[in-house]
C-alpha cells in the first residue's frame, strides 16, 4: 500500500523493486520469505484495485 501511494504521489511503476526498497532494511537476504512473497502481494493488490477495493 505504501508503494502504491508513492506511485500516486511521485509517478513511476508499481513493481517489485519499488516495493522491496520500501519494505526492507538494507541487508535483508533475498532468500527471506518476504522477498519471495512480494510478487504475490503485487498481484493481490492489483486484483483488489480491479475489484474496486483500492
Amino acid at each position: 500500500m505504501v508503494a502504491r501511494d508513492e506511485v500516486r504521489k511521485n509517478g513511476g511503476l508499481l513493481d517489485e523493486q519499488r516495493v522491496n526498497r520500501l519494505r526492507y532494511l538494507e541487508g535483508t537476504p533475498r532468500g527471506a520469505t518476504r522477498w519471495i512473497d512480494t510478487g504475490w502481494a503485487l498481484l493481490l493488490a492489483a486484483e483488489g484495485v480491479a475489484a474496486g477495493d483500492g
